[in-house]
């Protein structure tokens, strides 16, 4: 099977891959300087020297190799590190947060001639690859060549069992292609061996070892005196549909909270232009690219930056992580917990699964199923301060007791970096 792969990855990707990459340009989802490298054409130069490569598929996945480069510097200082991505909304933001011992290239598509030009230029020393991404010609590649692979925050959602189920030798031969594989939990290590796959350990989950969101602290005071004493929220992250759900939960909460303030911030900061004319039939907008202030007649905050995040996760006292309204799978609980949030999710958190484990045994989070559902909580957290103090404080708790926990993680990568330093 990885063979026919292989050979249909060859022949059909030249005649298909330019025009859907092209296609994907015209709508702002690719970068078009730097389309080339999709097709393995290098932007930059290979620096001499050790190469450490990581690769994680979108915005959460790069967060969390992050996260490891500040580790592995510790023990690899003089490295270079190399993160590549699948996604323009990772690469902006690793733009903005990356040091300069850091490389961002986009992964290529995995034709073979791509992967092969791809791997001669960077020529990595060490492969860390985050979650569940797995392209067969990059590792088969990659392993042949005898780079040291590595599979982090490893999982297996449900439909992946029963996609890769149908395909169990071409599974097994995949996974194997890693030296070791880090399981979020017990329960996905034991997935992972049931599949057949012989290097796995529990390694915890990452994005508890990230560092708080960073904010600009002049901005932030900006923004507070702007909003005073006014009763606001914040909708993060949020995909289509949740942000007209968030517009009528505004509206019905404007009877109780007259000067309410409802804070919008789509996970796509592209989506933001045609949002603003949608929004303003309800209200007041105000979108931030454009540096207008928040009056007391704003109704809603439209945030159409990078990066910013933190800023008002650390504002703000309550907030909805939106991809969970609808079925989008969920986005980082972990990082509003870490800036004193109280959160509420929907009830789509299936890519979340082992981040929620925890925050649930914890009750640190408030699942809402409705539009009715988010304005009775709503509703109450924004007229009982005690009650969101106090599931934030809950989720704080999880944050820090989990990050406490990877420790562990980082020994078990010491073998491959000391190979790295002989």
């Amino acid at each position: 099977m990885l063979d026919l792969y292989r050979a249909l990855m060859r022949g059909l990707a030249p005649r298909v891959a330019p025009s859907y990459l092209g296609k994907r340009v015209a709508r702002g989802k690719e970068d078009a300087r730097r389309v080339g490298e999709r097709f393995g054409a290098a932007t930059q130069k290979r620096p001499e020297g050790t190469l450490v490569w990581l690769h994680g598929a979108s915005v959460g996945e790069s967060v969390a190799a992050l996260t490891v480069v500040e580790h592995l510097k510790k023990q690899l200082p003089h490295a270079t590190y190399l993160l590549t991505s699948g996604t323009k909304t990772s690469a902006d933001l690793l733009a903005k947060r990356m040091g300069k011992d850091m490389i961002h290239q986009y992964l290529p598509v995995d034709a073979p001639q791509w992967v092969e030009a791809f791997l001669n230029h960077w020529r990595p020393d060490l492969a860390l690859w985050m979650e569940s991404e797995l392209w067969p010609n990059m590792l088969q590649e990659t392993h042949r060549r005898g780079t040291p692979l590595i599979l982090m925050n490893a999982r297996m959602s449900e439909k992946s069992v029963q996609r890769w189920g149908l395909f169990p030798g071409t599974f097994k031969r995949l996974l194997n292609c890693f030296d070791l594989i880090l399981t979020q939990t017990p329960e996905q290590e034991a997935a992972f061996l049931a599949a057949g796959a012989r290097h796995v350990q529990v390694g915890g989950n990452i994005k508890f070892a990230a560092p708080p969101l960073s904010w600009d602290q002049e901005t932030l005071l900006s923004l507070q005196a702007q909003i005073g004493p006014r009763p606001f929220w914040v909708a993060a992250s949020t995909h289509e549909g949740e942000e007209d759900l968030a517009c009528k939960a505004h509206l019905r909460l404007k009877e109780q909270f007259p000067d309410l303030l409802t804070i919008i911030i789509p996970r796509h900061p592209e989506r933001a232009r045609a949002l603003g004319p949608r929004l303003s039939q309800s209200g007041e907008v105000c979108v931030r690219s454009k540096n207008a202030p928040i009056t007391g007649a704003t109704d809603f905050y439209l945030v159409d930056t990078m990066g910013e995040l933190g800023l008002f996760f650390h504002m703000s006292p309550l907030v909805l992580l939106g991809g969970s309204i609808t079925p989008i799978g969920g986005h980082n609980l972990i990082e509003p917990a870490n800036l004193d949030c109280a959160v509420l999710v929907g009830p789509h958190m299936f890519k979340q699964e082992e981040i929620m484990y925890h925050f649930r045994q914890g009750n640190a989070f408030v699942e809402v199923a409705s539009l009715d559902d988010l304005v009775m909580n709503l509703s109450d957290f924004l007229g009982n301060k005690e009650r969101c103090l106090s599931l934030a404080a809950r989720a704080k708790t999880v944050a820090a007791a989990q990050g406490a926990k990877i420790n562990e993680l980082w020994q078990r990568l010491t073998p491959f970096t000391e190979a790295l330093t002989c």
